[in-house]
């Protein structure tokens, strides 16, 4: 259960779509705030501003406006940082917080890739729990259907049982996808014949749906796995995807990126993923 949320926002306001969407997920939980002030916008004027303005004129009023800001929003902290997803990632692990709650884009081009890069490195390094939700997109009520992803790894039925813990009352539907090219694998010199692909890919198929069922059924397609996530995600109208993940190799890692990081900027509901702590 999710008893203590670290929420960052982008701007401390009570009616922040993100914070009104964490206390209807989680009425229960305490929720810690925290605002990451990066020094300067990244365009040229602004840095040169702040590199011409003493650090008690410019900077210093703004901190105080964003403080006031806060206090008036709710308990947390305002930090000064030129690393945001630093910031986060360590507050997050020292602060041992059962879950981070993170807008993924906002309107602004400079806004999108400070915060988009921020959910990206979340999701990918952080060890607690990251739950991303669009930036401006309707306050969304608790989910009634969840997508699971399934990998048959230890992280991605973590996942499951944290979705089905958290949200006792939703329907959750486990989804595996082979990706294009894994079950009829690439032909070298030394590989198989071309007559013996299909059935390695059939029992490639057979074997995940055996998999598949003795974790308590599901669903199996082929494709582009982010793709058909999401297109079985608006096919069930899901209101919650939820993943595990972990990315100890090169490959792995590079494969996280392909598929969670498409899955977290591009998907219009909210996206819950785990890993190992």
């Amino acid at each position: 259960m999710f008893r203590r949320i670290l929420v960052p926002l982008d701007r401390p306001a009570p009616d922040h779509p993100l914070l009104l969407a964490t206390r209807a997920w989680f009425p229960g939980a305490q929720l810690h705030l925290l605002h990451v002030l990066v020094p300067f916008d990244g365009t040229v004027t602004e840095a040169l501003r702040y590199a011409a303005m003493p650090e008690t004129d410019h900077a210093q009023a703004q901190l105080r406006q964003v403080q006031r800001e806060l206090e008036a929003t709710g308990p947390g902290d305002v930090v000064v940082s030129a690393q945001p997803a630093v910031e986060l990632l360590r507050r997050a692990r020292r602060d041992r917080f059962d879950l981070v709650v993170l807008g993924t884009s906002t309107k602004s081009f400079m806004e999108k890739r400070v915060l988009g890069s921020v959910a990206a490195a979340a999701v990918r390094h952080s060890a607690v729990p990251v739950l991303t939700l669009g930036h401006g997109a309707p306050v969304p009520a608790p989910p009634r259907r969840i997508l699971a992803l399934q990998d048959f790894s230890d992280e991605a039925q973590r996942a499951v049982h944290l979705a089905r813990t958290q949200f006792p009352e939703a329907e959750v539907e486990q989804l595996h996808v082979l990706p294009h090219g894994t079950a009829t694998g690439f032909r070298s010199p030394r590989s198989a014949p071309y007559s013996l692909l299909p059935l390695r890919r059939q029992r490639r198929l057979m074997e995940s749906r055996r998999r598949l069922e003795a974790l308590g059924g599901g669903v199996l397609l082929e494709g582009d796995p982010a793709g058909v996530a999401l297109a079985r995600a608006a096919a069930m109208q899901a209101d919650l995807i939820v993943m595990g993940r972990s990315a100890k190799g090169i490959w792995e890692g590079l494969f996280f990126g392909s598929v969670a990081g498409r899955m977290v900027t591009l998907s219009p509901i909210p996206v819950l993923s785990t890993r190992r702590r």
